[in-house]
């Protein structure tokens, strides 16, 4: 008996000590003020990334090295958006580490996706967790974006599909995969907006369905 208290003890001893000396990946953040980008290190300590005063949308690798966001090209009309007005400016899609170091810009406005269309009105850039590939969205249509994969390495870029919103599935059985929002038509006449699970190709895995769906399916095969 009192050896197995001493085992139990002693394992408790050294899980705190683990715990001490583990380092915690989970309390690092970015944020926006004033158009510029913020990386937030566990210890709370700030470090300001960006200085343009036109960034926004911010997303943080999975490993912490990385910042995406979305840069306004400041002055310049975004004519190639079907649905961009007399007061929206294009953008771009642009990358630097959480050391603020190795600012790059990574697609172009205007650049050509595999699709042969131009690249406009970016947001809602995400990283895979292999933290090479960023998922966004972009003009398409004037119903429906488009969404878009490019690797950082590379530069190359993937159409995906038509979507209205787009995220990359973290963990769980469908890793990798994402969730695009589809704007659809009824054989009968009418249109719905469902959830739908995808490959990087493009290839429907299958419905999700509305919003309550959606809620369901991550607690199954994510959360």
């Amino acid at each position: 008996m009192e050896n197995l208290i001493g085992r139990f003890f002693y394992g408790l001893i050294f899980a705190l000590i683990l715990t001490a000396i583990a380092p915690v990946v989970y309390g690092q953040s970015v944020l926006v003020r004033s158009g510029n980008i913020f990386f937030k290190a566990n210890d709370g300590k700030e470090l300001q990334l960006t200085r343009n005063g036109h960034d926004d949308e911010p997303a943080l690798s999975a490993d912490g090295k990385w910042v995406a966001f979305v840069r306004e090209i400041p002055g310049k009309r975004d004519e190639l958006s079907p649905t961009a007005t007399a007061t929206d400016f294009a953008n771009e899609l642009w990358l630097i580490a959480t050391n603020g170091k190795f600012e790059t810009r990574l697609v172009k406005y205007g650049a050509l996706s595999s699709n042969k269309m131009a690249i406009s009105e970016i947001h809602h850039p995400q990283f895979f967790p292999d933290n090479h590939r960023i998922l966004f969205t972009a003009a398409l249509a004037v119903v429906e974006g488009g969404v878009h994969i490019v690797d950082i390495q590379t530069r190359k870029l993937q159409f995906v599909s038509a979507g209205n919103s787009a995220e990359v599935v973290q963990g769980g059985q469908y890793q990798n995969h994402l969730i695009v929002q589809r704007h659809k038509y009824f054989l009968v006449g009418g249109t719905y907006d469902w959830y739908w699970l995808l490959d990087t190709k493009g290839t429907e895995v299958g419905p999700i369905g509305e919003e309550e769906n959606l809620k369901l399916f991550k607690s199954d095969f994510i959360d």
